[in-house]
């Protein structure tokens, strides 16, 4: 079974306020393409120490069938993971 790798992409994120009063992902922008994405799972990830940021990871699936990984911090910041599958 073929696993995916994590790699960091420069991207910008489309947010769009959620219900809870927090956003969401809707589209990924990579270069030129821009590509809607649907939320598969969200999750909420700490430090190693009391007291360090958290930060709010979701999965996502584009229109085409990729996967992507959303990070996003208390400042705002957001990091971008594209899955590769590696044998």
């Amino acid at each position: 079974m073929n696993r995916p790798r994590w790699v960091a992409c420069i991207a910008t994120v489309e947010w769009r306020a959620g219900g809870r009063g927090y956003e969401e992902p809707v589209a990924v922008r990579s270069g030129s393409r821009r590509l809607r994405v649907s939320v598969e799972e969200r999750h909420v990830e700490s430090g190693a120490s009391a007291g360090s940021p958290l930060r709010r990871v979701f999965s996502v699936r584009d229109e085409l069938g990729g996967r992507w990984r959303i990070a996003i911090g208390e400042d705002g910041r957001a990091m971008v993971e594209r899955a590769r599958l590696i044998p």
